[in-house]
């Protein structure tokens, strides 16, 4: 009788224990599961968040590169466009200092007529009234 009621207590104890221990190991594996989640989910934000900063790094450079060539041209073009100005410059100041020299020439040639006119005859009149005919008004 004893021994038996002793192995029944005993069996009821263990099964009662067991059941704690599968209980307390459910809960903590229910745990490690959250756990690993979270971890999961960040890391899963980790390598989403690198993947977009990867493609914005390689739009970045590749913009980088546009820009860059895109000035190199600017840069080829407004040479060759300061050059244009530059000559175009150098060719208003000849244009200018020759029309200064042809001006100076047509004032001493309209004076040597107008001298040469007062003695002559009719030739010399002529001649500055052409020349006059000619002045810009």
């Amino acid at each position: 009788g004893i021994q038996q009621k002793t192995a029944a207590v005993l069996k009821e104890q263990e099964s009662d224990l067991l059941r704690a221990f599968r209980a307390r190991l459910y809960d903590v594996q229910m745990e490690l599961e959250a756990e690993r989640s979270k971890k999961d989910d960040g890391a899963l934000e980790w390598i989403e968040r690198t993947r977009t900063l990867g493609k914005e790094l390689d739009w970045s450079r590749e913009e980088a590169l546009r820009l860059d060539r895109t000035n190199q041209t600017l840069s080829r073009d407004n040479q060759r466009l300061r050059g244009q100005a530059k000559a175009q410059e150098d060719d208003r100041h000849f244009l200018l200092r020759q029309l200064v020299a042809l001006k100076k020439d047509n004032a001493r040639l309209r004076d040597r007529v107008m001298a040469g006119g007062a003695g002559s005859s009719g030739m010399g009149s002529m001649v500055a009234t052409e020349v006059s005919a000619l002045r810009p008004p």
